[in-house]
């Protein structure tokens, strides 16, 4: 999610979303325990390695984009929606209040702010946001060296933010006012 100031109006921001989903699939079940996977011979404890995406401590879990994933396909369109209407009916107005007003500068100068979003899809379709990191954290130089087509991913979504900061032309990114418009969400 991208939130940019309008040029014309300091006071309204708009909301973009970036249209490549970055997903992380578990690799261990949520539910497993230590007994079930045998990592630390606690019996029936929480398997540590058993948590949302598993990023965390396990090998198991890779970088991979929404569209590289089959099985979650189907969920594209809800995903888009969930995100636009999450963050124009609840959020917007806290962000708008949280927007500081600077003196205005010799140049204009658009501010903007990326934010990463960790969701939680169930396997009947419910989406939970878990939470929002303002700075969300880029993926290593290894990641990226390892995963080519991640690589070209994050080369192409840092070209389209900067063409979107600048107000040009840009691919890459929906509007989430069109998005829920598109939904038939209107209010």
């Amino acid at each position: 999610m991208v939130i940019v100031e309008r040029p014309e109006n300091d006071e309204v921001l708009d909301l973009y979303i970036y249209e490549q989903h970055e997903v992380r699939i578990a690799g261990v079940p949520v539910n497993a325990t230590a007994d079930d996977d045998g990592d630390d011979g606690t019996k029936g404890q929480r398997n540590r390695l058993a948590h949302i995406t598993n990023g965390a401590l396990s090998t198991q879990t890779e970088r991979s984009l929404m569209s590289m994933e089959p099985e979650l396909q189907r969920y594209r369109n809800s995903l888009d929606v969930f995100i636009a209407e999450t963050f124009a009916k609840h959020l917007l107005a806290d962000i708008s209040r949280r927007v500081q007003q600077h003196p205005p500068p010799a140049q204009p100068i658009r501010e903007f702010a990326v934010a990463g979003l960790d969701l939680m899809v169930t396997t009947d379709g419910r989406w939970y946001l878990l939470e929002v990191n303002v700075h969300p954290g880029a993926p290593t130089q290894s990641m990226a060296e390892s995963n080519p087509a991640f690589a070209q991913h994050m080369k192409t979504f840092w070209k389209s933010l900067i063409d979107l900061v600048a107000g040009n032309s840009v691919t890459g990114f929906q509007d989430a006012f069109a998005v829920l418009e598109q939904a038939g969400i209107t209010s």
